[in-house]
C-alpha cells in the first residue's frame, strides 16, 4: 500500500490517504510544499484508484483503516494524517476505531457523513432512481447498460463498474459514519472548498459541530478537485501546525 517515502525525516511523518478513482498523485503540490519539512508517506488504496489488485472481499472503511493502522503502527513516532475525499472517511475510522500512533489529522473535503437534502431533493434522487432501476431492468445488452449508467450514476459509480470494485464502492458509500465523529480524540484540522458540490461545506460544518477538538477552515472559490492544489499552501501550513503541536 506505501508508494514511496520522500521528504525530511527529522520534521515528523505525515501519511496521505487519497480520493475514491484517484491515487497518490492527487498530493503532489501538497508534498512539494513540505517536502523540506517532514516526511511525507504517500499510499494507493488497493480496489479505490483503480490501479493495483482490488481485495479479495468487498472492503469496508474499517478494513481499510485497519490496514492502514497496522502500517501506521510500525512508526517510530506518531504520525499527521492528511486524507482527501475517500481518504477523510479512512480518517474517521482511524481516529475512532484506530487511533493508535496517530498525532492528529487533516481531513481535506471529507466523505463519510450523508449530505443534507430537503424534502424535494430526497424525492427527486428517489425518483430518478427509481427510474434507473427500471430502465436497467429492461435494458437489451451491456452497451445500453453502460450507456444508462452515464446517465444516471455518478462518475465514481460508472468507473468502479469499469475497474471492477463496485461492490466495494456501493459498501463504502452506505456508510454514514456521524456517529463516530464525537469519538475522535486527536486535533483535527477540516477544510473545504466553498464550491465544492461533491462534499458541500455544510458537510464540514456538521462535521465540526461533532468532532470534539477540531477547526474549519472554509477555502473561497475552490471545489473538491482545486483545494489540493490551489489550496495546497493552507493544507501545508494546518499540517506544519499539528506536526509542531505533536512534538511540544
Amino acid at each position: 500500500m506505501i508508494v514511496q517515502r520522500v521528504g525530511n525525516k527529522k520534521g515528523g511523518s505525515v501519511w496521505f490517504g487519497h480520493g475514491w478513482g484517484r491515487d497518490h498523485n492527487s498530493f503532489n503540490e501538497v508534498v512539494e510544499a513540505l517536502r523540506g519539512t517532514a516526511e511525507c508517506v504517500l499510499l494507493d488504496f488497493p480496489g479505490a484508484g483503480g490501479k493495483g489488485e482490488r481485495p479479495a472481499a468487498a472492503w469496508g472503511i474499517d478494513d481499510y483503516a485497519g490496514a492502514v493502522s497496522e502500517l501506521v503502527g510500525k512508526e517510530p513516532e506518531p504520525v499527521i494524517w492528511a486524507g482527501h475525499s475517500f481518504g477523510g472517511r479512512v480518517g474517521i475510522a482511524l481516529g475512532s476505531k484506530f487511533p493508535a500512533n496517530i498525532a492528529g489529522m487533516v481531513l481535506i473535503s471529507a466523505a463519510g457523513i450523508p449530505r443534507q437534502r430537503n424534502p424535494l431533493q430526497r424525492w427527486r434522487g428517489k425518483f430518478r432512481q427509481a427510474i434507473f432501476k427500471f430502465r436497467r431492468s429492461r435494458a437489451s445488452g451491456d452497451d445500453e447498460l453502460r450507456e444508462l449508467e452515464k446517465q444516471y450514476g455518478s462518475p465514481d459509480y460508472v468507473q468502479s463498474g469499469a475497474d471492477g470494485v463496485r461492490d466495494i464502492f456501493l459498501k463504502i458509500i452506505s456508510e454514514d459514519q456521524s456517529d463516530r465523529l464525537p469519538q475522535i480524540r486527536v486535533p483535527v484540522k477540516l477544510l473545504y472548498g466553498a464550491n465544492d458540490r461533491d462534499t458541500p461545506p455544510e458537510m464540514g460544518k456538521r462535521m465540526n459541530a461533532l468532532i470534539p477538538n477540531s477547526e474549519l477552515t472554509l477555502l473561497e472559490n475552490l471545489d473538491h478537485s482545486q483545494i489540493l492544489w490551489r489550496g495546497r499552501h493552507i493544507i501545508a501550513l494546518q499540517i506544519k501546525e499539528l506536526l509542531e503541536a505533536s512534538r511540544k
